[in-house]
């Protein structure tokens, strides 16, 4: 692997761990995946995104055909086919359940967009209506929706994107932190 696709593969790792530590995923929910030109490295599917080493990633190409890897790709493998195909402007995305975040997708509400990070750095944060997790409807509708940096998936998650893994966690973190924000607000308004 050449030096820059192995830089791309261990800030994927990092991304992914920090993900785990920084409580934006638990268990063996979430996935991420980065482009390296025609082919992308990704997540396998049910493994806990805080434990990844080199060993666990899956590369396959953009029609999905696995190229290597020891395990199976991330169920959401359609989704991350269908965003690169339709953003030649990204490079790396990530999936997430940050418990902020789901509280607003579980009732289909918008997060507001109450910080300057996320006004400023992340833009408008679109929802997409609720598909199978998995699904070629859920692929398509992302794909379709997502011009921005970042989706709300209606009782899901959390989809961040940008040029490498760690602009996509840093998407995601500005996207919980305006959704905790939103939170606190509310209830803070309720007693006030």
């Amino acid at each position: 692997m050449a030096s820059g696709a192995r830089k791309l593969e261990l800030q994927l790792l990092e991304a992914c761990k920090r993900a785990y530590e920084r409580r934006l995923t638990f268990g063996t929910s979430g996935n991420a995946s980065v482009r390296l030109g025609e082919e992308i490295l990704v997540t396998p599917s049910g493994c806990c995104l805080g434990d990844l080493t080199r060993a666990d990633i899956v590369k396959v190409g953009l029609s999905g055909k696995k190229l290597a890897g020891r395990r199976q790709p991330t169920r959401e493998l359609a989704m991350h086919l269908e965003l690169y195909r339709a953003r030649p402007d990204i490079h790396a995305i990530l999936h997430t359940h940050p418990p902020h975040t789901m509280a607003f997708a579980l009732l289909g509400k918008a997060i507001p967009p109450l910080t300057p990070e996320l006004k400023l750095r992340v833009g408008k944060v679109v929802t997409v209506k609720y598909r199978p997790p998995g699904s070629k409807e859920l692929a398509s509708e992302v794909a379709t929706k997502l011009r921005g940096l970042a989706a709300v998936l209606e009782k899901h998650g959390l989809v961040t994107v940008g040029q490498t893994p760690l602009d996509a966690l840093y998407v995601a973190e500005a996207v919980e932190e305006a959704a905790r924000a939103a939170f606190l607000t509310r209830v803070l308004s309720l007693r006030c």
